[in-house]
């Protein structure tokens, strides 16, 4: 019987030190569902009791280049990110939500949550890249993710994917064909400075500047709309979300400096080059 769910864990860590976050998904390990860990750490990622596919120093689009060629015999692919936390029935979640999609759903969506980075601009940054599937109540119909998502095998394929392919054509060419499970939450952590924020945003828009498939037209396009729109976008769903009253005063005018800090550094991108921008992203 082939696997239902395959589980890849992606990020740069050294395996010991995402041990939490595999312990929680080994205790709630159902027949099915299989978990591997796709790092692009530098040296010996560490002993492991789990399989690790170990690609030294590539970044995050390089090593997600590579899916269709590492993962199984599946029926579904669910993504995280190294710095994701779950709950104690997520795998549950993700098994009945997996079995309740309709035929032509490609992608089911989890909700993210931000219950332990919470400093101002931790919330700030969150909002900017997570604010439309921020848990309770999501954006719907919610747009694909990069992580939290379990994806249909087939749409992979089986050759190596073109680096942004995946980010940047994959995902949004199955906007209309996504669903969403609200059980199946996933906790985003990454604390950030007013330092670090800026510069997460920066190589975040200077990285993609070049993997946009229409080239340097699609990015001044993808610039004018975080320069612009991002912003209003983003303060529109906080207006309508149930826990908006616990986010940090002067939040909105944040996500405006990290939405105009993406288009800054996208521009810079598609000018003088993305140097190693993409290496620096968590």
């Amino acid at each position: 019987m082939s696997t239902k769910v395959q589980i890849v864990v992606e990020g740069h860590d050294r395996a010991s030190k995402v041990s939490a976050l595999m312990a929680s998904l080994h205790s709630q390990l159902l027949p099915g569902v299989t978990i591997s860990y796709l790092t692009g750490c530098i040296g010996d990622p560490g002993p492991a009791d789990f399989q690790v596919w170990h690609f030294e120093g590539e970044n995050h689009f390089q090593l997600r280049s590579r899916l269709p060629e590492l993962v199984g015999d599946c029926e579904w692919v669910v993504l995280l990110e190294d710095h994701n936390a779950i709950d104690g029935d997520w795998i549950p979640a993700i098994l009945d939500a997996v079995d309740r999609a309709h035929a032509d759903t490609q992608i089911v969506v989890g909700p993210l949550s931000n219950k332990r980075s919470t400093e101002p601009w931790s919330w700030a940054s969150f909002l900017v890249g997570s604010g439309l599937h921020w848990a309770p109540r999501p954006l719907v119909p919610i747009p694909p993710n990069r992580f939290n998502c379990a994806i249909r095998r087939s749409i992979f394929g089986s050759a190596r994917l073109e680096e942004g392919e995946f980010e940047f054509q994959t995902l949004p060419g199955m906007i209309g064909q996504t669903e969403l499970a609200p059980d199946m939450v996933v906790d985003h952590i990454q604390h950030q400075t007013i330092t670090s924020a800026l510069q997460h945003h920066w190589c975040n828009g200077r990285a993609a500047a070049t993997l946009f498939p229409g080239g340097r037209p699609q990015a001044l396009m993808h610039i004018k709309i975080m320069g612009t729109k991002r912003t209003t976008v983003v303060r529109d769903a906080i207006r309508a979300h149930p826990e908006r009253a616990q986010l940090p005063p002067g939040t909105n005018a944040r996500i405006f400096c990290l939405c105009l800090m993406h288009a800054a550094g996208c521009w810079w991108g598609t000018t003088f080059g993305t140097g190693r921008a993409a290496w620096e992203l968590e």
